[in-house]
Formats: structure tokens, C-alpha cells, sequence
């Protein structure tokens, strides 16, 4: 039986996961945690991912979803968003252009992005199977 209802665990912790990709950035690059330094490294990918899964339906409890299954939705979900980051990064926070930062980006974010959703995915499963 699968449910569609909103979910915020997951709205939460897909923000939780960019918050430690920014403090892992952070520490490693600037050691400058000012509310203006989370806003530069964070906004720009988290508000393009938030709509990439709204738009996807990634925000939607599906008990009983296997953990395996989450792959496909969000990286299709995730490479959009960013791109988009990477645009909004240069545009609006006049950060420049590192290929380095691209590909690191790329692949770490959606490394925690897809721990995260494999995890909520593996509990609501467990979930549904006790209910």
C-alpha cells in the first residue's frame, strides 16, 4: 500500500544533508561560519533541489518504497538542481566558475542526497512491513 502525503523528515533532511556538505566546505576552505557564508555555499543548490523534488514528488511519503528504488528519482531530481545551483552560484553570488568545485559538488551532494533517501526509504519500508 503506498501513501502520498507530504513528508517533512524528508524536506528535513535533505536541508540537514546540505547543511553538512556547506559545514564540510566551510571548514575545509573558509572557517568563516557567518550566516552570510552558509547562505552563498547553501542556497544556491538547496533552493533548486527543493523545487527539482517538490516538481518530482520527492516530498511525498511512499511507504513500502525500496531503498534500491530511490536511485533513479534522485539523481534525475539532483542534476537539474545542480546545474541550476552551479548557475545561481555564479550568477547571484558571484562566486566564479571551478570545475573542480562542479564535479565535487556534483558527486558529494548526491552521494548524501542518495545515504539520506536510500536510509528514509529502508525505515518507511521497515515501517510498512510492521504495520
Amino acid at each position: 500500500m503506498h501513501t502520498r502525503r507530504f513528508s517533512p523528515l524528508l524536506l528535513a533532511g535533505d536541508i540537514g544533508f546540505f547543511f553538512v556538505f556547506a559545514l564540510i566546505g566551510l571548514s575545509s576552505h573558509e572557517k568563516d561560519y557567518s550566516p552570510a557564508a552558509f547562505a552563498r555555499t547553501v542556497l544556491p543548490f538547496l533552493l533548486p533541489w527543493v523545487a527539482s523534488a517538490f516538481v518530482s514528488g520527492l516530498y511525498t511519503k511512499r511507504a513500502g518504497v525500496e531503498p534500491a528504488s530511490v536511485v533513479k528519482p534522485v539523481l534525475l531530481a539532483w542534476l537539474p538542481a545542480w546545474a541550476v545551483g552551479l548557475a545561481l552560484r555564479s550568477l547571484v553570488w558571484g562566486r566564479p566558475f571551478v570545475p573542480a568545485f562542479a564535479i565535487v559538488t556534483l558527486v558529494i551532494n548526491g552521494a548524501l542526497l542518495l545515504a539520506w533517501r536510500a536510509t528514509a526509504a529502508a525505515l518507511q519500508h521497515d515501517e510498512a512491513k510492521a504495520s
